[in-house]
């Protein structure tokens, strides 16, 4: 008998992912990066988006060194998500939620809400991230929401601002 991807609730792939995503924060809260990284499909077949620039699509390494400068700036981090949901279609399950985060940066309490996309894949032995997806907000000026992408910005190099503002100027983009 087939197994139907989409009626299965694969009730035992969605209690691991859901395993899979406390050890991601726990890794992501504790600082372990060697650990958070294993989480990862490694290759060229993982991307991200996110709100960090650069704003391009994220290969595996980019993806992992922006994470290490975010998780670096922010101490006394505390995560998790709000209105987890997992849906698993065989060897591949979507997670979506609300990511909610809160620490210090730079002295000062932040916090963060954002919506977000994890996209797993079974290998055979363990489910591995292939994809995420935490769009890019606007947050109001002076929000804390903000800041560890505004900390991220600023330990860029000034040429490869230069010419991401260039690149969004020749778009209409505001400044």
């Amino acid at each position: 008998m087939d197994t139907d991807i989409i009626a299965d609730t694969f009730e035992s792939s969605q209690a691991a992912v859901d395993s899979r995503i406390h050890e991601i924060l726990d890794a992501a809260i504790t600082r372990d990066l060697d650990r958070l990284a294993s989480y990862h499909l490694e290759g060229p077949k993982f991307s991200k988006f996110d709100d960090v620039e650069p704003l391009d699509r994220q290969d595996a390494e980019t993806s992992a060194r922006l994470e290490a400068e975010q998780f670096a700036a922010v101490q006394d981090l505390h995560a998790g998500f709000d209105d987890l949901k997992i849906d698993v279609f065989g060897p591949v399950a979507i997670a979506t939620g609300i990511f909610v985060w809160d620490g210090t940066v730079d002295g000062s309490p932040s916090s963060g809400r954002t919506r977000s996309t994890v996209v797993f894949v079974d290998d055979g032995s363990q489910w591995l991230i292939a994809h995420e997806h935490h769009p890019r907000r606007r947050h109001p000026a002076g929000g804390v929401a903000g800041r560890v992408p505004e900390l991220v910005r600023r330990a860029q190099p000034e040429s490869r601002r230069r010419r991401r503002l260039s690149r969004r100027q020749q778009d209409g983009e505001p400044r």
